[in-house]
């Protein structure tokens, strides 16, 4: 019940889920990345490798250690939306990034 709860959360956030070619399932919202990691990632991983979050022209918006075991959250740039190309350990995979919420100014 409280993963339903969890995941309708983050339905109304405008998540998306990507489909896994790092050994995690990827959930977007403005502003972060949830990132689950798959039990087998751990045992599979090199020890520490890095995360690195690239926005659609190829520059890194987000870098950290990946910790390859439970929910890692990852900040990103509040107004980030776009396609998103995680690596992690030679692995890639891209997400689409809902659009953010702007700060409400106009002009």
């Amino acid at each position: 019940m409280k993963k339903q709860i969890a995941i309708a959360l983050l339905g109304m956030m405008g998540s998306v889920a990507a489909q896994a070619a790092i050994p995690a399932e990827v959930r977007a919202a403005p502003g972060m990345l949830f990132v689950d990691w798959q039990a087998t990632a751990a045992l599979e991983g090199k020890a520490n490798p890095l995360l690195e979050v690239r926005n659609e022209f190829g520059d890194v918006i987000a870098s950290t250690h990946a910790s390859l075991t439970g929910r890692q959250v990852v900040r990103l740039p509040a107004k980030t939306q776009g396609t998103l190309t995680l690596n992690v350990a030679g692995q890639r995979d891209t997400l689409r990034m809902p659009f953010g919420f702007g700060s409400g100014n106009q002009g």
